[in-house]
């Protein structure tokens, strides 16, 4: 296939593109920020910057204690002179969510963290995406399938690979479905009735020659999925490799599956 070649100045044209898309999302961030800090100036800047960063990490945790209230480092760096006690007080005030009401600044710089912390996902999404290669297979897969793998591409993109690893189990799990209802090995009601694991579809679909030379692919996802599901997280430093894989095999398992669909 010849390069695309975008129309207009030939030689401009060949230069591509002066800066990296990351680059202007990071250019847009620190403007924001550099706009805030020159209105607000450096003091007050460095106060709501640590107000933002409890505040957003006591979102990130979600259930929280109110006796054992994490106080972040910048929050205690910030005031030097307010004791423990009070920075937990402090701390339950700043996780009722009407405090970003309380202060346009406030809600500007929590807005601030929340896209300093999406960034760090993002840059990375363009090298995630070259990994991912389509494949074709004979029939489409059902919809609802469909569905659970767009979710599972954009999980991956953004780093989440935990979920990434669980969507893939709960794909194959809908393609099983699928295929052994129309196989006739189960009927509706059986299905809604909520007992099949992914390693107990898998078994159906052997016994019913529905699976082919996916079996393994199949049993990965299931065991990979389950861990995640009941054992807890991989190491953080597998999970990516582990994300990429579960996509890999749920690609074999959909051919297979799309086949008998």
């Amino acid at each position: 296939m010849p390069p695309v070649t975008p129309p207009g100045d030939d030689d401009e044209a060949s230069k591509g593109p002066e800066f990296e898309v990351w680059n202007h999302l990071e250019s847009g961030w620190q403007q924001a920020y550099d706009d805030m800090a020159r209105r607000v100036g450096r003091e007050s800047m460095r106060f709501l910057e640590a107000f933002a960063e409890a505040i957003v990490g006591l979102r990130t945790d979600l259930v929280l204690h109110a006796e054992d209230l994490p106080v972040p480092k910048s929050l205690a760096s910030a005031l030097p002179k307010v004791s423990p006690e009070q920075l937990q007080r402090l701390e339950g005030v700043l996780a009722d969510p009407s405090v970003l009401d309380s202060n346009p600044w406030l809600r500007h710089a929590v807005d601030l963290e929340v896209a300093k912390i999406s960034m760090r996902r993002a840059v990375h999404a363009l090298d995630r995406f070259r990994s991912l290669r389509p494949v074709l297979a004979a029939q489409a897969v059902p919809e609802n399938a469909r569905a659970y793998m767009r979710e599972v591409v954009h999980t991956y993109l953004l780093g989440f690979d935990a979920a990434c690893i669980a969507l893939c189990r709960a794909c194959f799990d809908q393609l099983a479905k699928a295929v052994l209802l129309k196989a006739g090995v189960f009927r509706e009601p059986d299905l809604r009735k909520g007992h099949l694991t992914s390693l107990g579809l898998l078994d159906h679909l052997r016994r019913g020659d529905l699976i082919g030379n996916a079996e393994e692919p199949a049993r990965r996802l299931g065991e990979r999925g389950n861990t995640i599901m009941h054992r807890g997280l991989y190491e953080e430093r597998v999970l990516p490799t582990l994300s990429l894989d579960s996509i890999r095999d749920l690609l074999v398992v959909s051919v297979a599956l799309a086949a008998k669909w």
